[in-house]
């Protein structure tokens, strides 16, 4: 099994007794040292301390580490039997999943190959506060004085080093939507969102904000975030409108999201949104508001949702009076819908 920046590599149960070392780290001093008892023994380190082999395919986002266990006789012991090196590999690659590792011996080549790969799965948090300690669970309603949404992504793996790379708020459940807005692009800030960065905690952790939003008409907010992880700090780091990683290198992607519901405040963003069944009524009305009179077309020019409702109630009780004065007073409700 690896993740970033780690790997754990057992020695073949039938092999044990090879007295099996890193290759190039004989003292088996920690941390490169062996774990485990009986014939469950492995060796689990990082692979800047102890010898390991790292070569990233970029063209298929994939980075490969490679250690070579070799057995151990100490000076002056005997051993009758020849053993295999054992070549431990694993694979870290972009939206993966985790797999144990596998021993197997190859006779042929008098190798032990030990393959593995690492998974990724980031959660998001979201929380009122700066100090990030009453969270809001999936589903439920956002404090309506809270003026910015709190967010807190975290990974399992202590020595992550993680970044936002894009974020995206959607009034439905898919990033597709007609109407979603992204918060972050390529690792920037974007939008009218005021979305900033704040200090964690951990290497393996981002804490970010925004000010607080809804969509018009609607109290649910989706968001979803792609998050990807960074052998080293700096990761994903913003310049002039692209990516820049001049020390490191992203080796895991994957996307993490929930869901809150928020009634509008004073502070609240209003965000545009209106139903397919609206929007389709009201180009009706559009059209024959228009051909009645052209004056009309005037009205639905307005960009502002609730300045264009209006204007669209308005004409279309003028047109219901001038075909039928008893349609008048379909239109006297208050409620908008």
């Amino acid at each position: 099994v690896c993740s970033v920046g780690r790997m754990v590599c057992p020695v073949p149960e039938g092999h044990v007794s090879g007295n099996y070392v890193i290759l190039g780290n004989e003292s088996r001093h920690a941390p490169c040292d062996l774990k485990g008892s009986g014939n469950k023994v492995f060796y689990d380190f990082g692979i800047i301390e102890c010898n390991v082999t790292a070569v990233a395919d970029e063209e298929l986002g994939i980075m490969t580490y490679t250690a070579t266990l070799v057995p151990h006789i100490e000076p002056g012991g005997v051993s009758f039997m020849d053993w295999p090196t054992v070549i431990c590999t694993c694979e870290v690659k972009v939206r993966m999943t985790i797999k144990n590792a596998i021993a197997s011996v190859t006779p042929s080549d008098l190798k032990a190959k030990v393959n593995g790969e690492s998974g990724f799965s980031p959660v998001l948090k979201l929380f009122p506060s700066i100090d990030f300690a009453t969270q809001v669970a999936d589903g439920e309603a956002f404090p309506i004085n809270a003026p910015r949404f709190f967010m807190e992504v975290s990974s399992d793996a202590a020595d992550d080093h993680l970044a936002v790379l894009n974020c995206t708020a959607s009034p439905s459940a898919s990033i597709d939507d007609a109407f979603a807005k992204m918060l972050w692009r390529e690792h920037c800030q974007v939008g009218p969102f005021d979305a900033q960065y704040h200090e964690a905690v951990a290497t393996n952790q981002i804490r970010l904000s925004s000010r607080s939003f809804k969509f018009s008409n609607l109290t649910k907010v989706f968001m979803n975030c792609a998050i990807v992880r960074c052998v080293s700090a700096p990761c994903g780091t913003c310049v002039s409108g692209r990516r820049l990683m001049p020390n490191s290198v992203e080796i895991d992607v994957a996307t993490t999201g929930m869901w809150w519901q928020v009634h509008a405040d004073k502070d609240t963003l209003i965000l545009p949104f209106e139903l397919a069944e609206a929007s389709a009524v009201a180009e009706t009305t559009q059209t024959m508001a228009e051909e009645m009179n052209p004056k009309n077309a005037e009205l639905f020019k307005w960009e502002d949702a609730d300045v264009k409702a209006s204007a669209f109630t308005e004409t279309t009780q003028s047109m219901a009076e001038e075909m039928n004065t008893k349609s008048a007073e379909q239109f006297k409700w208050e409620d908008a819908d």
